[in-house]
């Protein structure tokens, strides 16, 4: 379970795979007349894919300043208030992650660093974006 912070979150939806399309062998969808570029999160992070039970996948649109991007997850779990706690120098550069929280449950989650993810998502994909 990761969280994204809800400044950066534009909006979400359910993903139906008859609309994604490629562009420059990259992975896109058609969003209200704009081409908006997608990542699978499981992919980015290169961690086993996480099946729901009825097989749905959801993109979160992230927006920061003036770029787009569609995170494709497996699931969404709704809004919490949370509590950053930097990683540390030791963590402190691992890529994609700005910070981590404790959840209820004692648990921690990984917070993603949406700026990051953008800036490689859209230095992957070029004039897509």
């Amino acid at each position: 379970m990761y969280i994204i912070p809800l400044i950066a979150i534009s909006e979400t939806l359910r993903l139906d795979p008859g609309t994604i399309s490629s562009v420059k062998g990259h992975e896109v969808l058609t969003l209200r007349r704009s081409v908006l570029p997608i990542l699978h999160l499981d992919r980015l992070l290169n961690v086993p894919q996480d099946q729901n039970q009825n097989g749905d996948k959801y993109v979160v649109v992230v927006t920061v300043a003036d770029k787009r991007l569609g995170l494709v997850v497996s699931s969404l779990l709704g809004q919490a208030e949370t509590v950053v706690k930097p990683l540390g120098q030791a963590l402190g550069k691992v890529k994609y992650f700005a910070g981590a929280t404790l959840r209820g449950d004692g648990r921690v989650s990984l917070i993603l660093d949406v700026s990051q993810i953008l800036e490689s998502g859209i230095d992957d994909i070029g004039a897509v974006a």
